[in-house]
């Protein structure tokens, strides 16, 4: 059995059932990652390394995102009275 999971676009993906395949098994709340050595395969997260890569991933995916809506990484938003200043800025 082929199990073919692309790599997520904004929360790591989460093992839904148990199951086999022919490289071993599934677990049930296992987040799965590709090794490092050449081999196309994945690996259930096995230390805080792999795990720290992982949410790491998921941090940037998150940032480009809210970069992406136009929320600037590091700034703060603008208060409502600033907005409505820049709204009548033109009628004024």
């Amino acid at each position: 059995m082929l199990v073919t999971v692309r790599e997520f676009e904004e929360i790591p993906v989460i093992c839904k059932k148990d199951g086999r395949t022919e490289q071993g098994g599934l677990k049930l709340g296992a987040a799965y990652v590709r090794t490092r050595d050449r081999r196309p395969a994945s690996v259930a997260v096995q230390n805080q390394t792999q795990m720290r890569e992982l949410l790491e991933l998921a941090i940037d995916k998150g940032i480009r995102k809210l970069q992406r809506r136009g929320l600037v990484y590091g700034q703060k938003s603008p208060t409502d009275a600033e907005l409505y200043d820049r709204e009548i800025e033109d009628v004024r």
